[in-house]
């Protein structure tokens, strides 16, 4: 039977903070060992290959994917906000790119996860294409 909890975690009679030191340096190292265990290939596969069309693929996309969350939501009351000024331009136009996007990688995790094998490359040229017109359509909007 595999053992949830690190030998080093186990209850002691040492100090909380020793125990809390000993049980964090245990996961560290046997996080490292499973990156490790992965090898340079994998590695290289989950953090640079990045594709728009393949977007949820990797570490690039997941950050950008997050960053683009906190960027929707500090730009959404801003353009309320600034509608009447000068700066309503740049965020309109930014949001215009950022929703689609932000919905483009968010759909390729539901096509990773709910289209047949066969079918994904097909459903997420066609995502693409639903979203290369989504940017068109909402840019137009806000800039003409």
């Amino acid at each position: 039977r595999r053992q949830l909890v690190a030998p080093a975690c186990r209850r002691t009679a040492a100090a909380p903070r020793a125990m809390l030191s000993r049980c964090t340096s245990a996961l560290a190292r046997r996080s490292a060992a499973r990156m490790a265990a992965r090898g340079p290939a994998r590695r290289a596969q989950s953090g640079g290959n990045w594709s728009l069309v393949d977007a949820d693929s990797g570490e690039f996309a997941k950050a950008w994917y997050h960053r683009g969350s906190l960027a929707i939501l500090l730009l959404t009351p801003a353009a309320f906000a600034f509608s009447s000024t000068p700066l309503a331009l740049p965020i309109d136009a930014s949001l215009s790119v950022l929703f689609p996007f932000h919905s483009h990688v968010a759909l390729n995790y539901v096509i990773s996860d709910y289209v047949p094998k066969a079918a994904r490359q097909g459903a997420r040229v066609g995502l693409l294409g639903v979203t290369a017109v989504s940017v068109a359509g909402l840019l137009r909007l806000s800039v003409g």
